[in-house]
């Protein structure tokens, strides 16, 4: 039996024609995803829970806007109270078009890491 179930946000569609569901680790994995791409003000009245990661990929790369990035993700990621120890990284392809940020992160009550890579394109 699932202890996490969710909608998936793709809205396939199972073989009987209901909307797909997915379970434990491919639910924390949607979660990180939304949490993560969430904007300022995607939630009424709670402008904290977005990391606003489209506000840094108009700078220039570089170590003091990968730190901010980085720390915006965990304070995002922390907010759900499922997870802990959130370790991000980041790297960009050879022309900084793109972003790949790796999140590995703790599941309390599955007692198990979840990982998940984040493909985001740069805008120059």
């Amino acid at each position: 039996m699932a202890l996490y179930t969710d909608f998936d946000i793709d809205f396939t569609l199972n073989q009987n024609g209901d909307i797909g569901t997915l379970s434990d680790e491919d639910c924390i994995r949607q979660v990180i995803r939304n949490s993560v791409s969430m904007e300022q003000w995607d939630i009424p009245f709670n402008k904290w829970y977005a990391a606003n990661l489209k506000y840094y990929l108009f700078e220039h790369p570089n170590k003091i806007i990968e730190a901010e990035m980085i720390e915006s993700i965990r304070t995002v990621l922390l907010l759900d109270r499922r997870l802990r120890d959130p370790e991000v990284k980041i790297t960009y392809s050879n022309d900084f078009q793109y972003c790949n940020i790796d999140i590995k992160v703790f599941v309390i009550i599955l007692e198990k890491t979840v990982n998940e890579t984040i493909k985001v394109e740069r805008v120059r």
